[in-house]
This record gives structure tokens, sequence and C-alpha cells, in this order.
């Protein structure tokens, strides 16, 4: 009867399905953009507000070369009372090798379409693969505008379902900024 009752639980046991199967996401929803430390906020010149520039790209590697597919920009204004942007977008993961979050900081009155330029031609070029390297060039083709990160998603690997969030921050001169894009993998 032992033997027996061994027998019907390890049958139980290796028929059951496994719990640490990984269940991969078949698309992102870009919820919102979150400012959790504005970056003009910690001298008595600052204005205490941040307008950012954002971008969300999704691009296709073709031998050495980066193609843009599919992007959503966009400028918004954060302050100690507004802190949250909702985006709400959700897009297909099939095609894209990678999911690219670029921010910058408008310091000046340049126009959206000029740093979304300068961010696609340092996209197709691959230098978001190695930003903190490729930084000060970036920041030199913005002129008075600031670079603040850009951060990625490597496609090309599955990812699980499940919320994620990615996190841009750090010190630009005197100020610290912290920046998060909130996702949801399905």
């Amino acid at each position: 009867m032992k033997y027996l009752l061994l027998l019907f639980c390890g049958l139980a046991v290796g028929c059951s399905p496994k719990l640490s199967q990984r269940v991969i996401a078949t698309q992102v929803r870009i919820q919102q953009l979150q400012a959790v430390n504005l970056s003009e906020d910690m001298s008595a010149m600052s204005s205490l507000q941040d307008e950012i520039f954002y971008k969300i790209t999704f691009v296709k590697k073709e031998g050495t070369d980066f193609q843009p597919l599919d992007e959503l920009a966009s400028t918004t204004f954060f302050n100690s009372k507004s802190t949250q942007e909702t985006i709400d977008k959700s897009y297909p993961l099939s095609d894209a090798d990678f999911l690219i979050f670029s921010l910058v900081e408008i310091d000046n009155e340049s126009s959206e379409s000029h740093i979304d330029e300068v961010l696609n031609e340092e996209i197709r070029k691959g230098d978001f693969l190695n930003f903190q390297k490729n930084r000060t060039v970036i920041d030199s083709l913005l002129g008075d505008d600031d670079i603040l990160g850009m951060k990625y998603f490597n496609l090309e690997k599955p990812i699980g379902v499940g919320r994620k969030e990615v996190k841009i921050s750090g010190r630009h001169l005197f100020d610290k900024f912290d920046y998060r894009f909130h996702l949801l993998f399905e």
C-alpha cells in the first residue's frame, strides 16, 4: 500500500503542469511616465518645472543597422503638483528587436522635430546600446537641451508577462532626476 501511494504521488507530480513555466509577453502596454524627482528643483535659480521630451521607439536590427519601426514621442511638463503623464498605449512585440526609452530635458526653444532627428540618428547608429559612452556626443548634438537617458529592452530575448519599470535617473549639473516609465507586458 505504501509503494502504491508513492507511485500515485510520483505520477501526480510528474503529470501536473510545471508552475515555473514562464508565460511570454506578446504586447506591451506603456501606461505612464512618472517624475519621482524633478531635475529642476535644487537651486534657487531652478524653475521647479521640467519640460521633458520623451520618445519610445520600437527598432528592428538589420545587420549592423537599426531601423525604427514605430514610435511615440511627446513633450510634457512636470512640477510638484503634476508628476505623472498618462500614456496608455499598447504595441505588439512581434516585429521589433529593441524597445528604447529616451528622455530629453528641454532648456531652450528647440523644436521637437530637431530633438527627434538627433535621437533617430543615434538610434539608427545603435548608440543606445552603450549610452554612457555616447552621452556626451548626443548632448552636444542637442545644444542647450539635455539628454537625461536612454534605456532599452532587448526583445530578441523572451520577456515574461507582468509589470516592469524603466528607470532613468542620475544627476545633471546640480540637479538629481528620477523618471520612471511604467509598463505592463501582456
